[in-house]
């Protein structure tokens, strides 16, 4: 059944609106993320990179539907194959208008 030891992305893109009102974010360290899920891939670089200074302030105005956009057209451009995203609720929601629009 293939290789059941693929790399797991972390990608903050197709997080919800909330996850970035305020600080602290929400976005577990690398670190911890790594210890727990040991088979994240550290080479990865995110669209949406949550580890970045930027990110530790409010964001009153987040737009999640563009933030959504953006992350799965730079993914798309970038990757060739079968990709798999595991999110939940308003996130694939958005894919979903945004894929089949």
């Amino acid at each position: 059944m293939g290789n059941r030891k693929l790399k797991i992305k972390p990608e903050a893109g197709f997080l919800e609106d909330a996850a970035y009102l305020c600080s602290p974010p929400g976005i577990r360290d690398k670190k911890i993320l790594k210890e727990t899920y040991p088979l994240i891939d550290e080479t990865y670089e995110p669209v949406i990179d949550p580890w970045k200074e930027e990110f530790k302030n409010c964001y009153i105005n987040y737009d999640a539907n563009a933030q959504i956009k953006e992350t799965i057209e730079t993914i798309l451009k970038k990757y060739e194959g079968d990709i798999a995203i595991i999110s939940h609720g308003s996130p694939i929601a958005d894919l979903l208008e945004i894929l089949t629009c």
